[in-house]
């Protein structure tokens, strides 16, 4: 179903599944996905200066893949989490992740000190930065550039 925002009469998609697997967005707009709840994993990928914001979305792994200026926000809760993030992107999230594997490149922004993770393995390159909330026993880390 299409709809038409009031404000800005730019397209609108308004979608209901049980059930989601992987979302590709791309092409400077914005998504939002709420109330999804699935011990499956979640597959999301967003580049082209998109905004995406998940709420309280809870999955069993989580592999994101953010770039091109593009940003990520939201509330979730995953058993794991593989994160890759290039190209002056963001990602800002709280609640809590398991594990996770970080990978950032360009000039991206890592915002996760309100997500509980429990290990972290963390590579960092260029101007990229990365605030996290540790409560398990292990960081790697790899750093180079700026």
């Amino acid at each position: 179903m299409t709809l038409f925002d009031r404000d800005s009469e730019r397209p609108k998609a308004i979608i209901n599944m049980p059930q989601l697997t992987s979302l590709y967005s791309s092409d400077a707009s914005s998504a939002a996905v709420y109330g999804f709840s699935s011990t499956d994993d979640l597959d999301m990928r967003v580049s082209g200066a998109r905004h995406l914001e998940l709420l309280d979305v809870t999955t069993g792994g989580m592999y994101l893949n953010i770039s091109g200026a593009s940003s990520v926000t939201g509330v979730l809760e995953s058993e794991d989490m593989d994160v890759y993030i290039s190209g002056a992107s963001s990602i800002q999230l709280e609640r809590s992740a398991g594990d996770i594997s970080i990978q950032a490149s360009g000039a991206s922004a890592v915002r996760l000190s309100d997500l509980i993770v429990n290990d972290a393995d963390v590579v960092l390159s260029g101007a990229s930065v990365c605030a996290l909330r540790l409560d398990g026993k292990k960081l790697d880390t790899d750093l180079s550039g700026a």
